[in-house]
C-alpha cells in the first residue's frame, strides 16, 4: 500500500460547504439529515488534522467514498487499521503488517437545543456508539473536531529502502581536533563496523559511559522530528533518538582504559573489571 505523506492545506477556496477559507463550520441544520459524512483529507479549515487526515492509517469501509456529498447509511461501519511497518523511498510510504485499531459506526443524535428535530447522522465510536460524533463538534454539529496525534495510529517502524540517499552522510567519530581541548581522542579509541550501524572499542579502551549508563549504538535512517527523515540512534526497544549530527554523542563512544580494561560488559574499566590485558578490550557496541 501506497501512502503520500500529506500536508494540509492551510488556505483553500471555500467551496460553500465548509471545506475551506476561515470558515471552519458545516450547514449542521441540514448536512447530517441525509446520512455520516466521512471528511475528505484537509477538511479543516485551521489546517488542523481529523481523524481521516491519520497518515499511516487504511480505512476499511469507505465504499461510498469521502466528502459531504457522499453520506452512509446508519449502522455503516469503517475500521481504522495501523500497520506495524513502513518502508519510505524519499516521496511515499509502502506499509505492511495492518491491524485492526478502531472501529467507527454510523449512528445519530436526535435534534434538540441547536439542532432541529430529526436523526443527524454521525460517526461515533462502536465502542461508544453514544459517545461523541469523531468527526464533528458543538450542540450543532457545524465544526470540525480536531484530533490529537496521541489518538492517531501509532507510528509504525519506518525504514528507509535507500537510507544513504535520504538520510546523507552519517554521523562520523570525532576527531582529535574536534575534542583536543578536552584531550580526548575518540577516533583513536572508537572505529566503525563492518556494515556502518554501529561502533567498537579499540584495543585498550573502553565505552565512556559504563555500567548501567551503557547502550550500544544502532544507528538507522529514520523519521526524526518535523518529519524529516535522518540518522537516528533506536534503541532495543524500538524508541529512536537523535545519534547525532555531524558527530557521533559522546555516549556512543570509546575512551582509553587507564587501568584494567572491562570484559566486555560496557563496565568504566576501573579496577576490578576483570580484563587482564588490553586485547579484551575489544568491546562490541
Amino acid at each position: 500500500m501506497k501512502l503520500a505523506f500529506f500536508i494540509p492545506a492551510f488556505a483553500t477556496a471555500n467551496n460553500g460547504n465548509g471545506n475551506g477559507g476561515a470558515n471552519q463550520h458545516v450547514d449542521g441544520a441540514n448536512v447530517h439529515l441525509n446520512g455520516c459524512i466521512w471528511p475528505e483529507q484537509g477538511a479543516h479549515p485551521q489546517g488542523l488534522h481529523t481523524i481521516a487526515d491519520d497518515e499511516f492509517a487504511r480505512f476499511v469501509g469507505l465504499t461510498k467514498g469521502v466528502g459531504l456529498d457522499n453520506p452512509y447509511s446508519e449502522a455503516e461501519i469503517v475500521t481504522r487499521q495501523c500497520p506495524t511497518h513502513c518502508v519510505y523511498d524519499g516521496s511515499d510510504y509502502s506499509c505492511s503488517g495492518f491491524e485492526d485499531d478502531e472501529e467507527y459506526t454510523c449512528h445519530f443524535k436526535v435534534g434538540k437545543g441547536n439542532r432541529p428535530p430529526g436523526k443527524h447522522y454521525i460517526w461515533t465510536r462502536s465502542s461508544n456508539i453514544e459517545g461523541i460524533a469523531v468527526f464533528f463538534k458543538s450542540d450543532a454539529l457545524e465544526q470540525y473536531r480536531k484530533i490529537s496525534k496521541k489518538k492517531k495510529c501509532p507510528v509504525p517502524v519506518i525504514t528507509a529502502s535507500d537510507p544513504d540517499a535520504i538520510c546523507g552522510d552519517r554521523p562520523q567519530i570525532p576527531t582529535k581536533k574536534q575534542w583536543e581541548e578536552e584531550g580526548l581522542r575518540f577516533d583513536a579509541y572508537t572505529v566503525w563496523n563492518d556494515d556502518g550501524t554501529s561502533v567498537q572499542c579499540g584495543p585498550g579502551a573502553t565505552p565512556v559511559r559504563g555500567g548501567d549508563k551503557f547502550e550500544a549504538l544502532n544507528l538507522v535512517c529514520t523519521k526524526g522530528k518535523g518529519n524529516s527523515f535522518k540518522w537516528m540512534h533506536q534503541s532495543s526497544s524500538g524508541k529512536v533518538q537523535p545519534a547525532g549530527n555531524k558527530w557521533l554523542h559522546k555516549k556512543f563512544l570509546c575512551k582509553k582504559c587507564h587501568n584494567k580494561c572491562d570484559g566486555g560488559d560496557g563496565g568504566d574499566g576501573g579496577e576490578g573489571s576483570g580484563a587482564e590485558s588490553p586485547d579484551v578490550a575489544s568491546v562490541s557496541l
